[in-house]
């Protein structure tokens, strides 16, 4: 599967890992000179010894660190465009019908992650997985990789979950009349015509973005065990996901509150 990379990303990694290479490569041929027999000069020789040296890290460079998947990290963007694409499909739908809320998007970004961590496990049953990426070309992916940056995909969807709380929290704190000042200063017309009062209390949205971000990663934890364990049972994950979120109280009934 190829994914589109962004070049701008992809610049700065190298320039960066660059500079640090040929710093690394400076203070390397500053020690050559420094252990060089008192009596040698920088003869021809020696010039020619120290830019073999930086041909040869140059080399090493361009073929070890550019062009490697753990270096361009395109398995990690591989699975979380994934996990995303999947996940988005199922809430699009959901928001012809209703608003989505939290509990909606995290019940989705378990089944996205259940269903690909099935998938991947399954395209690893005969060895490595094939494929060919913009910026690392062919390679051949081991399971241990896959699941790697599938991992870390999963952090990054559920701090993407964080965000959404987040945000949702805010529009909730500003839908309280007691938020008219903060548009009055920014000069924002503010409706005179006030809705019944939004109790917005801080101290449980906090709570409430916290464990969500808990049950997230317990969920995944529960998911991987009974996986490891007993195999693969389609819902398995959303089952787990259910469970755990029983175990905090009223959870489920401020997510639809809110």
């Amino acid at each position: 599967m190829r994914i589109q990379s962004s070049d701008r990303y992809y610049e700065s990694i190298f320039l960066k890992e660059g500079y640090k290479q040929n710093e690394e490569n400076m203070k390397k041929n500053s020690v050559m000179l420094q252990n060089m027999d008192v009596d040698i000069k920088i003869s021809d020789e020696g010039r020619d010894k120290l830019n073999s040296e930086a041909l040869r890290k140059e080399k090493e460079f361009v073929e070890d660190k550019l062009f490697t998947t753990d270096n361009t990290n395109e398995v990690f963007f591989e699975h979380y465009s994934n996990l995303v694409k999947i996940a988005s499909e199922k809430l699009q739908e959901i928001a012809k019908e209703r608003k989505y809320d939290a509990e909606d998007v995290m019940r989705e970004t378990i089944d996205a992650y259940e269903n690909y961590f099935h998938e991947i496990m399954e395209q690893h049953k005969d060895g490595s997985r094939s494929v060919t990426y913009d910026i690392a070309g062919k390679s051949d992916v081991t399971l241990e990789e896959d699941l790697q940056g599938l991992n870390e995909a999963f952090e990054e969807r559920v701090d993407a979950l964080g965000v959404f709380i987040g945000i949702e929290q805010l529009n909730k704190k500003f839908a309280n009349p007691d938020a008219a000042w903060w548009f009055e200063r920014m000069g924002v017309k503010y409706s005179k015509q006030r809705q019944e009062p939004v109790v917005y209390d801080e101290e449980r949205e906090n709570e409430y973005l916290s464990n969500a971000l808990e049950i997230m990663k317990k969920t995944q934890e529960i998911f991987l065990e009974t996986y490891n364990n007993s195999g693969y049972k389609k819902g398995m994950a959303s089952q787990a996901l259910m469970e755990v979120m029983s175990r905090y109280d009223n959870f489920q009934n401020y997510s639809k509150k809110g």
